[in-house]
């Protein structure tokens, strides 16, 4: 069963999420978004270059954050 994933972010750590992801043969990236098209660009190629599959690069403008309360008060 493939599990798709996105990505949210195109910093320093997303090329160690992306590497991790690569190895696995069950995940999928799906999609990469970032304020910053040529970080997108850049993310995208180097997971190409991992994994040989290029995801959609798309501009995302809000993805809520659910917590449960008690996780988020402490």
């Amino acid at each position: 069963m493939t599990i798709r994933f996105g990505l949210i972010g195109c910093g320093y750590i997303s090329k160690k999420h992306l590497f991790t992801l690569s190895g696995c043969p069950e995940a999928e990236l799906a999609a990469i978004s970032d304020v910053t098209e040529e970080r997108m660009a850049e993310a995208a190629d180097y997971y190409q270059s991992l994994r040989g599959l290029k995801p959609e690069v798309a501009a995302i403008g809000n993805i809520p954050t659910c917590w449960p309360i008690r996780r988020s008060m402490r």
